[in-house]
């Protein structure tokens, strides 16, 4: 199997977006006010289910978003019942994206600043044990991060 054919391969961010001041809050306030950033280990030892999203009923208002960020993915989802609106998520799923995303509008963040610190430092120690191109298992460093970011995002009363 080819390294690009790989599930460990982390494949390269690409044109990378500039943000002006004023996209970086708006990227931030989305994130803060309907947005969740998750960092949570996954099934095996050396693969964390990552990503940033955001959930609204408002189609126009996540396609201006994605203009805005100009990385992710926009999908619908299902209404849970006949009186609820469709859904739609905005979503970014690759460890460089999230991290450039995030590094960029975390002094913008208040409530969520935490997570975001965690995922940077869990990026920036993926990439600098060689994460990108082998499966390596979390350090424990890695792992204390996932960690406090699932008692982070737990909701009810903490």
């Amino acid at each position: 199997m080819s390294l690009k054919n790989s599930p460990y391969y982390l494949k390269p961010l690409g044109k990378k977006p500039k943000y002006t001041e004023t996209e970086k809050q708006i990227i931030a306030w989305s994130l803060e006010w309907e947005g969740s950033i998750s960092l949570t280990d996954g099934q095996r030892a050396d693969y964390a289910q990552i990503g940033l999203s955001i959930n609204n009923t408002n189609l126009k208002r996540l396609q201006r978003f994605k203009e805005i960020v100009q990385l992710g993915k926009i999908s619908k989802g299902y209404a849970k019942g006949e009186n609820h609106k469709p859904i739609f998520l905005w979503s970014v799923h690759s460890l460089l994206e999230c991290w450039y995303i995030l590094k960029y509008v975390y002094p913008y963040l208040i409530g969520k600043q935490q997570q975001a610190k965690n995922f940077i430092a869990f990026a920036e120690s993926r990439l600098k044990r060689g994460a990108t191109l082998n499966r390596v298992l979390f350090s424990r460093y890695e792992y204390s991060l996932i960690e406090k970011t699932k008692k982070l995002n737990k909701r009810g009363i903490s």
